[in-house]
């Protein structure tokens, strides 16, 4: 006989969702953590995964057969504001570290090596 699992239904698991059983599972966003993001933070988050896919991508494999660490990239990730963007001084956009992570894990997504640049 199977028992139900009470704790699968609790608030903990229903703050990420609407809270029906009925919701429609995103493979994309499973935690449906969009939803909780700021306007800002939506933007920069499409920003950076734009020109992840649209400028970094096609360089990036170039980069690599070339055995070749491209520092043009770098200098549009400080024109976009994505150099030191979570540091409020300096003419940096000090913008939230939730920004920074969005940030990071579009740059990740393609290469890890200039995600790590960028970090540092």
């Amino acid at each position: 006989m199977l028992r139900k699992v009470s704790h699968l239904t609790s608030p903990a698991i229903k703050c990420f969702g609407s809270g029906t059983k009925f919701d429609k599972f995103d493979w994309v966003d499973p935690l449906n953590l969009h939803s909780k993001l700021t306007e800002e933070e939506k933007m920069i988050d499409e920003v950076a995964k734009n020109f992840a896919k649209e400028k970094l991508m096609p360089r990036v494999k170039e980069a690599y057969n070339k055995e070749h660490f491209d520092l043009d990239i770098m200098k549009e990730f400080g024109e976009l504001g994505f150099l030191g963007c979570s540091i409020p001084d300096y003419g940096l956009p000090g913008v939230s570290s939730t920004a920074y992570g969005l940030i990071n894990r579009a740059i990740e997504y393609v290469d890890s090596g200039y995600r790590s640049a960028l970090s540092v």
